[in-house]
């Protein structure tokens, strides 16, 4: 492998060489049974990125008592030919294993997307022999002496493939985001792949024994299962994602709201790339009905001519959608309704690689437009994208371009300004919070655009019951 001298090297930049490169994650597990304080540890899980085809455990429970006994696991397509370069970030997750039917056992894993280039053989010859990628599921208490047994201490959901497709685009899945049920476990997932697929994954009836693709798909026809929406420009080309999706939950219809935008930074072609990308919103009204014919249909809601497009406006700066009515037309006509909003990014290269965080009714993120100078995909210079905040009810908003190179996922900093009323006679009260989106750059920080953003949200009691026997109920 590449010697970490290379990393202090002058060339390094336009000599790139992947070590363990993928983001981690830190979370409290529950790694024991012993029913003591002892059962919960400190967790690090990381994938090794584009320096290998692997993923590991790390006990950093108290990291002033690091050593080689508190690796926890590692696996490596040795354990499973299907694991790709874990090139997105995993999540460490308490789910429930038993059955609806059944008294509920909850377990804790990490969880993470297989990841691209599973088809290529590695130096031992390994590879895919499917292509498909894949959402990972393993046991976060293993031991690190025993093996990994397939539907005993991990579990693979696989995603389908289109040969077609795949001939011309490679496959792949990066990110996801899941869901909560009443006990913090995992109730959905939502993620997109490389070919633009948004799938859903629905985890909430089935215990282990059924984690398969065709339970757990929120859509399938004659066995053959279906995402909720697929990606594709004007034009008809394939967009694929790689960012993991923002759900919001909405009250004003009862749903959920799925935003994403799409594009890719992985190769070298990618720096070069024009193709048109955009962000979504879509409708996820909880059914597995698709809003076209069911005996043809390869989606949930059919495409973009389902939902309502916004224009970008350059002179002001500004995002306008038309104004719309949440719903599930059943045809690219039918105007009265639409399954959501997007936007087309205005080209050079715009796309969108990294998350988008949700500050009370406002999506804010950042998308990404490469350098244009450089022979390789770190040495580009310069770079650059744009900063956005969005409501994401109407698809309204406004963008700036970013005045500290290239973007990654925003932040939300809670200001000093935050206020509370007094309260009233039932002793409810009002809290109104102001945050401040910062933006994260490759040449600093910068305060996102459209200013501060306010929320009022209901504190103190929210709802009260008079008893009116409550002497007699007092009375022995």
């Amino acid at each position: 492998g590449p010697s970490p001298s290379s990393l202090t090297d002058p060339g390094y930049i336009t000599n790139h060489m992947s070590y363990v490169d993928s983001t981690p994650v830190v979370g409290e597990a529950k790694v024991g049974s012993a029913g003591t304080k002892a059962d919960w540890k400190t967790v690090l899980v990381s994938g090794t990125g584009g320096g290998g085809r692997g993923v590991f455990a790390l006990d950093v429970t108290d990291p002033t008592a690091f050593s080689a006994d508190k690796v926890m696991w590692e696996f490596t397509n040795a354990d499973d030919p299907d694991l790709g370069f874990v090139v997105g970030k995993p999540q460490i997750l308490k789910m429930r294993t038993s059955a609806s039917t059944a008294t509920p056992v909850y377990k804790w894993f990490a969880v993470f997307a297989g990841g691209v280039n599973n088809y290529v053989p590695d130096s031992s010859g390994v590879f895919s022999p499917t292509g498909e990628p894949a959402l990972f599921i393993l046991d976060l208490a293993k031991s690190a002496s025993s093996a990994w047994v397939l539907g005993t201490n991990y579990y693979k959901i696989s995603l389908p493939v289109d040969a077609t497709l795949a001939a011309t685009v490679a496959p792949g899945f990066l990110n996801f985001t899941a869901t909560a049920g009443p006990q913090r476990e995992v109730a959905e997932i939502y993620g997109g792949d490389l070919h633009g697929n948004m799938w859903k994954l629905n985890f909430r009836p089935w215990g282990t024994a059924d984690w398969t693709m065709a339970n757990l798909s929120a859509f399938k026809r004659a066995s053959v299962t279906y995402p909720l929406f697929q990606a594709k420009s004007g034009t008809g080309t394939t967009q694929p994602i790689s960012m993991a999706p923002a759900v919001v939950q909405a009250l004003r219809p009862v749903a959920t709201y799925v935003a994403f935008g799409t594009g890719k930074y992985l190769e070298t072609s990618d720096r070069t790339s024009t193709s048109q990308n955009s962000f979504y919103v879509l409708y996820d009204d909880g059914t597995a009905t698709p809003d076209s014919d069911a005996s043809t249909a390869t989606s949930i809601i059919s495409g973009r001519g389902r939902l309502q497009a916004g224009t970008i406006n350059t002179t002001t700066n500004t995002i306008d959608v038309p104004p719309f009515t949440w719903g599930r037309p059943t045809s690219d006509t039918m105007t009265s309704v639409r399954s959501g909003w997007y936007i087309d990014y205005l080209g050079a290269g715009e796309r969108q690689v990294s998350g988008a965080l949700l500050n009370g009714d406002t999506l804010v993120f950042g998308s990404l437009i490469p350098g244009t100078t450089g022979s390789a995909i770190c040495g580009a210079s310069g770079g650059s994208g744009n900063s956005y905040q969005l409501n994401v009810d109407t698809g309204d908003g406004n963008f700036r371009t970013s005045t500290v190179g290239i973007l990654g996922q925003p932040q939300l900093v809670e200001l000093s300004e935050t206020s509370e009323t007094i309260s009233n006679s039932v002793g409810r009260r009002t809290r109104t919070i102001t945050t401040q989106a910062v933006n994260s750059g490759s040449r600093g920080i910068e305060a996102s655009p459209g200013g501060k953003i306010t929320k009022t949200i209901v504190a103190g009691r929210l709802s009260w019951r008079q008893i009116n026997n409550y002497q007699d109920l007092k009375a022995p």
